[in-house]
């Protein structure tokens, strides 16, 4: 539901660019968001309070498995 009264939530959300080699890391939507085969950046939700550099390094690892720094 949805209208001009109802208030706007907003929600932080942090993506990594993920490059080796001159490869681009995709990661596929889960069939829980959609049927279609869609690929996207890894990363997701930033956590109230969270740091937006800590929550992309837990998105990716909770995505992939893989351990990443955040760089310039």
């Amino acid at each position: 539901m949805s209208g001009p009264d109802l208030p706007v939530r907003r929600r932080l959300a942090a993506y990594a660019l993920v490059v080796r080699g001159g490869d681009v890391l995709l990661t596929r939507l889960s069939a829980r968001v959609t049927d279609d085969e869609l690929w996207t950046l890894p990363g997701g939700g930033v956590e109230h309070g969270e740091d937006p550099r800590a929550a992309v390094v837990r998105e990716v690892h909770e995505e992939t498995g893989l351990e990443v720094s955040v760089g310039d």
